[in-house]
């Protein structure tokens, strides 16, 4: 009876290691679409980004050219940036700062004596004297979460004599995001220099940021080079997948991260 227990398993041994290899081809297949669908979703997100933050490079570069930018008239100024701003809906407000950080000119309404000295985007301006993206930020004038960008203005010696600026509205960049790389039962993040959450785009809702992210993730992704897909557990304990790729406008130290359920994904 052992005999013909042995001899029935070893015919059946070549069939068991068909489907043992099938399997194991199927799920390397099913684990490969997933990164791929991942990789997809994290680079639309990107291309997304860092087209509209072309786009307000060149605006920013065109102003910088503008006389009444250049000139001593504040409020000729704003009521030009006024104008500008109606055909830009994803942008909060557009505003020249004086090398002191005082604002010159602002598109909306400004308070007397508001200094943005301490702006990060103002600061890489003046230091770097190219294009700047800054951080999470909620704005003195629009009193709204945006992320700005600066171009500096400079004079004829070289020296900046302004920083133009224009803040995107954090709300309505997170919706368009939630269109274009929602996974199911997933959740896309755009961080800042810092680490800190700009956008958090999920099924439960969208929200502009302010929170960091969590220390485990932040450095895992740190760690990690792009294209690398990072396995880790979320606040509730659910296991998650996480694809993540750098903004190529900020100079590749801001990130976007697209993660989705472990157990949605191998469904």
């Amino acid at each position: 009876r052992v005999r013909l227990v042995c001899l029935v398993l070893l015919a059946l041994l070549p069939a068991l290691s068909a489907m043992l290899f099938a399997a194991h081809v199927n799920e390397r297949h099913v684990r490969d679409r997933v990164h791929q669908d991942g990789r997809d979703r994290v680079h639309r997100v990107v291309n997304e980004f860092d087209n509209r933050a072309e786009g307000v490079r060149h605006l920013l570069t065109a102003l910088t050219r503008m006389p009444v930018v250049r000139g001593a008239d504040g409020r000729a100024c704003s009521t030009l940036l006024a104008d500008l701003l109606k055909e830009y809906p994803h942008l909060d407000n557009l505003g020249v700062i004086l090398p002191d950080g005082s604002v010159f000119a602002s598109a909306l309404p400004c308070a007397q004596g508001v200094n943005l000295a301490d702006r990060s985007y103002f600061q890489r301006a003046i230091k770097t004297r190219r294009f700047s993206v800054g951080d999470y930020q909620v704005g003195r004038i629009t009193e709204s979460a945006t992320i700005n960008f600066a171009y500096p203005v400079t004079d004829g010696s070289g020296n900046v004599s302004a920083v133009v600026y224009a803040a995107m509205n954090l709300d309505r960049l997170a919706a368009g995001i939630a269109v274009l790389a929602l996974p199911e039962d997933g959740v896309v993040l755009i961080t800042d220099f810092q680490g800190t959450m700009l956008i958090r785009v999920s099924h439960q809702g969208m929200a502009s940021g302010g929170m960091p992210l969590p220390a485990g993730l932040r450095d895992a992704i740190r760690a990690e080079r792009a294209g690398q897909c990072l396995e880790r557990e979320d606040e509730s304990g659910t296991p998650f997948l996480y694809e993540f790729a750098p903004l190529l406008a900020s100079g590749g130290d801001a990130y976007v991260i697209v993660g989705f359920s472990r157990n949605s994904a191998y469904a």
